[in-house]
């Protein structure tokens, strides 16, 4: 079921599809789990600057089912791919599509409440649904598992003639140093350990997944397996 002001439709081949509205100027994809930094006014996650309007998210099928995930401005019937825009590291096998500007104005309000929404709502549906719609603040946020688990994957614009309309995210395209790359492998130390918690070289929890930023500023030193 779509959250109010959300259309959400599933068809036969059981692709989501959730048509989003988009108020501010930058569309993000991200881990699904992972808090908005609220002093972050350039987003940290991989991101385009569209214009306001109705945007699809879709779910991309390949041979052994999702293969990516893409948001396009509705009417757009053949966007074209364009330059790669970031690469969206995940670590809870889930992403998020969002209005940044939106989510970020939402968050500052209510920290309190972000926090909570997280930990409570947000959590509990990416632990149990494949894909769907969360609302925080009144801001439609679009969640989805990779299918292929944690991983970092390209995000490429997307392209009506010149106009940037949105962006698409392929899942089958793994890029993790040592994975099918073709990058150098970078050797990195891991982030120093906070409480409980010890953190692996991208800052998250090696055990409960959480970003070290994060449990720093809600000064959460126990660690709970999820």
């Amino acid at each position: 079921m779509g959250a109010a002001g959300v259309s959400l439709v599933v068809n036969h081949m059981k692709h989501n599809v959730a048509t989003l509205p988009i108020k501010g100027k930058r569309i993000i994809i991200k881990d699904a789990m992972i808090m908005l930094y609220e002093k972050a006014e350039t987003p940290e996650w991989p991101h385009v600057v569209v214009a306001p309007g109705e945007y699809v998210v879709s779910v991309l099928s390949g041979k052994k089912g999702a293969s990516g995930v893409r948001v396009c401005r509705a009417g757009v019937a053949k966007p074209r791919k364009g330059k790669e825009v970031g690469r969206v590291s995940v670590d809870h096998a889930a992403i998020a599509i969002c209005d940044y500007d939106a989510l970020l104005a939402a968050a500052k309000a209510d920290l309190d409440a972000y926090n909570d929404w997280t930990e409570d709502e947000c959590e509990t549906a990416v632990w149990e649904e494949e894909s769907g719609v969360l609302m925080f603040g009144g801001v439609a946020i679009a969640h989805m598992k990779t299918g292929v688990g944690d991983g970092e994957f390209p995000v490429m614009e997307l392209l009506d003639g010149d106009k940037i309309v949105g962006m698409e995210c392929c899942f089958e395209d793994d890029i993790l140093p040592g994975k099918n790359s073709k990058r150098p492998e970078i050797s990195r130390p891991d982030a120093p350990p906070y409480g409980q918690h010890t953190f692996n070289q991208n800052g998250f929890c090696r055990k409960c997944g959480w970003e070290r930023d994060f449990l720093m500023r809600v000064k959460r030193e126990n660690c709970e397996t999820k």
